[in-house]
């Protein structure tokens, strides 16, 4: 799964689907990083889409950006894809 960020915009909303899938995916990152770690650098951001194998997470400034990309995203990448998939195999 590749994972695009986007500086969050005024007129983007997820659907239902897409909080309650990143909901979990952010509870699974929550108990691998410290509480300070989750606050200041997930806490803020949302699944904009998911569409063809990539994910759009807005994020609130370009720095989040940043350090997400470098530091978590085999993180995100993985636990989205599991969540995905277990979603997958719910609904058939």
């Amino acid at each position: 799964m590749n994972v695009i960020y986007t500086i969050r915009g005024n007129n983007i909303s997820s659907s239902p689907t897409d909080i309650d899938i990143w909901g979990k995916v952010l509870k699974k990152i929550r108990k691998k990083i410290s509480l300070l770690t989750y606050a200041t650098w997930f806490e803020d951001t949302k699944l904009y889409l998911i569409n063809n194998g990539e994910a759009v997470v807005k994020v609130p400034k370009l720095i989040h950006k940043k350090l997400l990309k470098e530091n978590y995203n085999d993180m995100i990448s993985e636990y989205l894809t599991k969540e995905i998939n277990y979603r997958s195999k719910e609904q058939v």
